[in-house]
């Protein structure tokens, strides 16, 4: 037998088998080990993808530790693997994806497999396992498309036959590429949690950095600072309440996130997305593959539910308190560095969530057909490209019980003009639904149509309940709930409202995406170029809350809301300039939004106000130019500046 001592040294050392086999006392890793022996045990499946023969060798490469009575037979089970099946593996960059991530995937288990057995084949034995390993990843060139499917198998390749003795810069420069400076994923959750995930198809993306931490070649990984955050994010504010993807870059709503086997060793990384991850995974079984078994080093921790969070270089994310998938949850997208190839253009972008479901799409998936602005759920000036895929991040933003709100600039993404975006979740409460506030701001050159793109989640026409102003939507794109619509209304009417029937992705590539009917709603940007734009979206469930007026008061930018049990809700855009009446409202200043119950201030907000009375009551100071107040938090709550 093959008795080198340098055998198996990639994720765990033999000396290390007894305190591996005693986790198996204790969940997950008995689950991992009752599906890994039931997988093993069972005779060799005809592996018709790549993707299910990694699986299948991470399990018996974890059997092979698992059972020491059985060495031998695990043993020669991933030598077959090899012999057999990756060697009928079709290794070809013609095939461009399919010949390239998911073999390469296959490839990197394989050779971690190997490093666990190596010891119970004979010399002969893994020269031919080696044979094949080498010869298939070889018709990859090092250098191409999916660089990271490439790094990942040939480095732990290279470490394994001594060739590598230092860290990977190349590797380590690719995995941060993928974030901003605050974590925030540049290229949607689905890639997030595919690629460092890491999704079954492609492990060898993110498991790389485990064998360059383990072999001690590169220790940067686990106490890396910005990789702390960006699984906080991923685990946290990438997800809708319901445990669904926000909706951003290049994913659609069919992405389905797996289980893949390095969800489970967040640990390594950070403690607090160990403990989100608790939360998003809860009665979610870890696979029983040698990758969560080995790099686990402890049960995830008590759950954590995600609360609003902002990400100044990249994203606001606002949730409801209650741990509910009915919960509404919304995404205020704006990178400010580090776009790439799945990075549409969303500069502004909104990603909204109510009721278990998605309630507007994005262009979905794949590549260029999904990227332009009019599939997403921004703006554009005369219908142009953005001139970028990043923006200047947020400016400012509040949370506060009940209330969130964030305002994102658009930099460059406009060229010479300009947008800065203020959204709002107003958290249902008492009785009264929550809803969701969009308040544009645009500088765009006299003469200027500014095009507005929402995307609700609807295979069907918009009711128009008011022509230019008011639309409903029923949400059945992608989604499970029935009796689910979305009210979208335009308080600062438009001039003109286009549908139209959209592809949610590309259907060349991905027919089940399906198409859903855009809401295109066109301003005049006037003589000056300046328009300001104040736009209401309200999902309706039947049987949940419900609205029972909506009231446009004449010679306004406002809207009043009137819900059960005398709450009215007003939001208006004023003017710095001048003082304006609403109701029983006085207001100088942008943006005011306020409730009232039963005729008793109840709550209010106000941006770059000046003046602010009801019922003729003074109630802003002139020093606090954006404020929330709720009686019952005792004091005003302060804008957060960047």
């Amino acid at each position: 037998m093959c008795q080198l001592p340098n055998h198996p040294f990639l994720l765990c050392t033999r000396d290390q088998f007894p305190a591996l086999r005693a986790r198996a006392a204790q969940e997950p890793w008995t689950g991992m080990k009752a599906k890994a022996l039931k997988i093993s045990r069972g005779e060799m499946p005809e592996f018709k993808r790549p993707r299910e023969l990694q699986i299948y060798m991470g399990a018996v490469g974890l059997a092979y530790i698992l059972e020491p009575d059985r060495e031998d037979r695990h043993a020669q089970r991933v030598k077959e693997v090899i012999l057999d099946g990756l060697s009928q593996v079709d290794f070809n960059p013609k095939k461009e994806w399919l010949g390239v991530v998911e073999p390469m995937g296959a490839a990197f288990t394989c050779i971690l497999a190997l490093d666990i057995v190596y010891a119970d084949l004979s010399e002969e034995e893994v020269l031919a396992c080696e044979d094949v390993i080498a010869q298939q990843i070889n018709k990859i060139p090092k250098q191409g498309a999916w660089p990271a499917a490439r790094m990942g198998t040939f480095g732990t390749w290279e470490i394994y036959k001594g060739v590598r003795k230092g860290p990977d810069n190349i590797y380590y420069k690719r995995v941060t590429q993928q974030m901003t400076d605050d974590g925030v994923s540049t290229v949607s959750p689905g890639y997030a949690f595919a690629r460092l995930g890491a999704g079954d198809d492609r492990p060898q993306k993110g498991a790389y950095a485990d064998v360059l931490e383990f072999t001690g070649l590169d220790n940067r990984y686990y106490e890396d600072p910005l990789l702390k955050k960006f699984y906080r994010f991923l685990f946290s504010a990438a997800i809708t309440p319901a445990r669904k993807n926000h909706l951003f870059g290049d994913v659609g709503p069919g992405w389905r996130r797996g289980t893949s086997a390095l969800l489970w060793r967040v640990g390594r990384f950070d403690e607090q997305a160990a403990a989100y991850a608790a939360w998003l995974l809860d009665g979610t079984e870890a696979p029983g593959h040698l990758l969560p078994y080995l790099l686990m080093k402890e049960p995830l921790p008590e759950a954590v539910v995600p609360q609003s969070q902002l990400f100044w270089e990249g994203a606001a994310v606002f949730r409801e308190s209650a741990d509910s998938p009915f919960s509404f949850g919304a995404m205020l997208y704006n990178i400010t560095q580090r776009a790439e190839w799945h990075t549409h253009e969303e500069v502004n972008h909104i990603s909204l969530a109510a009721y278990g479901e998605r309630v507007l799409v994005n262009g979905g998936w794949l590549g260029e057909p999904t990227r332009a602005p009019d599939k997403n759920n921004t703006l554009s000036i005369n219908g142009q490209r953005h001139k970028s895929k990043t923006g200047a991040g947020l400016v400012e933003g509040l949370m506060a019980e009940g209330f969130d709100y964030a305002c994102g600039d658009s930099g460059r993404a406009l060229g010479d003009d300009h947008f800065l975006r203020n959204l709002f979740l107003i958290h249902g409460r008492d009785g009264v639904p929550g809803y969701f506030v969009i308040y544009d701001e645009v500088d765009a050159a006299p003469g200027d149509k500014i095009h507005l793109y929402l995307q609700p989640a609807s295979e069907q026409k918009a009711e128009v309940l008011i022509s230019g102003a008011h639309y409903r939507s029923v949400l059945d794109h992608h989604t499970e709930h029935k009796d689910l619509s979305l009210d979208v209304v335009y308080v600062t009417p438009a001039d003109e409202v286009k549908q139209d029937l959209v592809a949610s992705g590309d259907l060349q590539r991905t027919p089940k995406s399906g198409k859903h009917f855009r809401l295109e709603a066109v301003f005049h940007a006037g003589a000056e170029g300046k328009r300001e734009l104040l736009t209401l979206l309200l999902p309706r469930l039947k049987g949940q809350p419900e609205v029972e007026a909506f009231d446009f008061p004449e010679g306004t930018n406002a809207i009043q809301i009137t819900f059960p049990d005398g709450v009215v809700d007003t939001l208006w855009l004023g003017r710095p300039d001048k003082i304006t009446s609403v109701g029983g409202y006085l207001f100088q200043g942008d943006f005011c939004y306020a409730r009232e119950k039963s005729g008793v201030l109840d709550a209010y907000f106000v941006k770059n106000a000046t003046r602010f009375a009801f019922q003729k009551k003074s109630l802003l100071m002139v020093e606090s130019p954006v404020t929330f107040f709720h009686p019952q938090q005792a004091e005003k709550v302060g804008v957060i500046k960047k």
